[in-house]
């Protein structure tokens, strides 16, 4: 499915290290994945000549092309140990975004001898920008969660509980063969969709809602958002539509070779010209987006990063009034 061979072959001609370790152990990790293409414990050994991965899959039934080497997982215990002297390893990088690598990893630089950097950031850096199977599976995650919300919405949430809500949308999307797993699902009424990141409770929806949530895809994470009004508020009706614009403002130039800054200014303008300015997204110290992948924020925040082909990431401005009510709407932009 994926050109693994290349990946790895990118990986070693941006090492700034003698050697890189990958490892998952208990769960799937988003760096050991892209490589590897297994969920299973995995380890491996790459350095500029020569790679040598380890695996828990079962050998007879799937290779590993892009590594010269695949052993057994039982055999992978005390490798370095051998592996580094003979190939004169003096600097190491690991990637330090989990706990299982900094917690097996972190005596490696006493009992090794080597020079021990953490290399997540550009791991991270190297799956920025998307091929065209990984963008396939970020928009059938992305369909798949719009469908879900859809499906929410037009059931009615008026009387509904968040949790109610949030339950159904879980249930939706385990019918049609996915999970709504890229995060816990934020389903809030007013005034509680003024916190971002509110976590559902039992309380009931009167003529508001912001849902946020994201199915997955092989591993691959959607991420959307809308917020639903069915009241009689200016105030409110004027911050809906605020945003929507903003977003659509957002996207208009949303192109290779835009900085994100730019992006961000043109949301925010809008929302400040319909008199929001004091309860923006920026305000409330939220970026206008990040990166999407492996991981829901897979990376760079939109504001950080020049626009490049390939890349894919959220654009999701938003009204915030303390106590009082949020709006937000988010999609995900393949330029």
């Amino acid at each position: 499915m994926f050109d693994f061979k290349a990946r790895v072959e990118k990986l070693r001609q941006k090492m700034r290290v003698d050697c890189v370790v990958i490892a998952q152990v208990a769960n799937p990790e988003a760096n050991a994945y892209y490589y590897s293409g297994t969920e299973e414990p995995f380890l491996a050994y790459v350095t500029k000549e020569k790679s040598v991965a380890f695996t828990d899959e079962d050998l007879k039934e799937k290779t590993f092309p892009q590594f010269d080497e695949v052993c057994p997982w039982k055999e992978a215990k005390g490798f370095y140990k051998k592996f580094f002297p003979k190939n004169k390893i003096k600097s190491v990088g690991l990637d330090f975004s989990t706990d299982a690598n900094r917690v097996g990893f972190r005596l490696l630089k006493k009992k090794a001898r080597v020079r021990v950097t953490d290399c997540s950031t550009e791991l991270e850096g190297l799956r920025a920008i998307k091929d065209e199977q990984e963008k396939k599976l970020i928009r059938k995650a992305q369909e798949i969660t719009k469908e879900c919300v859809q499906e929410a919405v037009e059931r009615g949430v008026k009387g509904r509980t968040e949790n109610e809500i949030a339950g159904f949308l879980e249930y939706a999307c385990r019918k049609k063969g996915f999970a709504l797993d890229s995060f816990p699902p934020i389903v809030a009424t007013a005034p509680k969709n003024a916190v971002p990141h509110a976590i559902p409770s039992q309380a009931k929806c009167k003529d508001m809602i912001l849902i946020d949530c994201g199915a997955t895809c092989w591993q691959y994470h959607g991420d959307f958002t809308t917020t639903h009004y069915e009241g009689k508020s200016k105030e409110i009706n004027d911050a809906v539509e605020a945003v929507r614009e903003a977003k659509k403002a957002a996207e208009r130039i949303a192109k290779p070779g835009v900085h994100g800054k730019k992006l961000a200014h043109a949301a925010e303008k809008v929302i400040n010209e319909y008199g929001f300015e004091k309860h923006s997204f920026r305000k409330a110290g939220l970026a206008l987006g990040h990166s999407l992948g492996l991981k829901v924020h897979d990376g760079f925040r939109l504001e950080d990063v020049t626009l490049a082909k390939g890349m894919v990431f959220t654009i999701e401005p938003g009204i915030y009034i303390p106590k009082r009510f949020g709006v937000r709407f988010e999609d995900v932009v393949f330029p």
